[in-house]
């Protein structure tokens, strides 16, 4: 996501961004961002110098003797606050670690600082809420956490971030108990926090989104948002095609305004960089501009417009179509620096590269909303 995000920065996009929405991993960048108010106007090397020590750096220390004891002591606080332990604040912890120096103090709630201005656009983390004895085909609800609250779009139901892990009664709070660092909600480990947002579950049972569609679209297409213009930036391996295609056949049936995200089968043999989707006879819909993760005209050209000499050809082999084989495969923890530099430039390449089809975008929700201001007045 940083290579993504440093490209919009770049082409001067970010202020027209009123939303950024993630789902898995991509939350962990997310989060790293917004721990700093003004990020979106500041240079990104940082951020991105950081990040990449902390990929590239082994995992053993995870299980240190000093880590171990950590993860113990907050277990243990965890447990004393009130919260449900599980799992899944292990493997929060473990992140931590993973991506960190120190332990970030930081809260959902706490990223208010980060947006209250307006100067960077609205977070928006999206997880799923299940039930154990039902698939995900047949039983799931979205969930979405904003520094400013969590909770149900589909039953309008939510609390503040700050209550997030409290109990609830009938809408009422029974038992306050401490917000959850925000470690403990990055990767959606969030299965069975302890709300009572819905009637007949006492806990939450949260999982990644991947489990139904890999997209955090979702939180975008409520209608009191009325955005304009998706970005929608894949970052899963395998498939390219498939979150297009379910969501697509989703929103559909749930009668949600979607445009067709139809591709031929040339494309679907050789995807291209970018696309883009609009509806003119369906203006309630939104315009979707998809970048999958392919390494296309990467491989020739370091820059758009700047070919590579022979000598760094090797610099843009991006293996990012394999889900098991690649450098990049979900279950892998640690990257090389050298294939963490092939990821960013790629992200950053494949945007920038495609800057003519974001300014075709604009103009063409631009004009739209020109269009739709002109019908109200007559």
């Amino acid at each position: 996501m940083y290579g993504s995000v440093q490209a919009l920065q770049k082409l001067n996009v970010l202020d027209c961004i009123s939303y950024i929405t993630g789902l898995s991993g991509t939350t962990w960048t997310m989060v790293n961002l917004y721990e700093d108010p003004d990020w979106s106007s500041k240079d990104m090397d940082g951020h991105i110098c950081a990040i990449r020590d902390h990929v590239s750096k082994s995992k053993l220390c995870c299980f240190s003797g000093k880590n171990l004891k950590y993860y113990g002591k907050e277990m243990c606080q965890r447990q004393q606050e009130g919260h449900k332990i599980t799992f899944s604040d292990l493997w929060g912890l473990f992140i931590e670690t993973m991506l960190r120096d120190k332990p970030n103090p930081h809260k959902l709630s706490s990223q208010r600082q980060a947006v209250n201005r307006g100067q960077n656009p609205l977070p928006i983390y999206l997880a799923l809420n299940v039930k154990e004895s039902y698939s995900t085909l047949d039983f799931k609800e979205w969930v979405e956490f904003t520094p400013y609250e969590v909770g149900f779009p589909k039953y309008g139901a939510f609390v503040r971030a700050e209550d997030f892990g409290s109990e609830f009664f009938m809408g009422h709070l029974i038992k306050k108990i401490p917000e959850s660092r925000v470690c403990y909600l990055e990767d959606t480990v969030l299965d069975s926090s302890p709300n009572q947002l819905t009637e007949t579950p006492d806990y939450l049972e949260l999982v990644d989104t991947a489990f139904f569609i890999n997209t955090s679209c979702p939180p975008l297409l409520r209608p009191e948002r009325k955005v304009d213009l998706i970005l929608h930036l894949n970052y899963s391996g395998g498939s390219q095609t498939l979150p297009l295609d379910l969501s697509m056949k989703y929103y559909a049936k749930q009668g949600i305004p979607y445009p067709k995200t139809v591709l031929s089968e040339e494309d679907r043999q050789h995807l291209k960089e970018c696309y883009l989707f609009d509806e003119a006879d369906n203006p309630k819909a939104p315009i979707v501009l998809y970048f999958p993760l392919v390494c296309d005209t990467f491989q020739k050209y370091k820059a758009p417009g700047v070919e590579r000499s022979p000598d760094e050809m090797e610099e843009g082999e991006a293996d990012v179509t394999s889900t098991i084989f690649s450098p990049y495969a979900t279950g892998l923890l640690q990257y090389t620096e050298e294939d963490f530099n092939k990821l960013l430039n790629l992200t950053d390449y494949n945007v920038l590269n495609n800057e003519h089809m974001i300014l075709k975008a604009l103009r063409i929700a631009v004009e739209r909303k020109k269009r739709q201001k002109r019908e109200t007045l007559f």
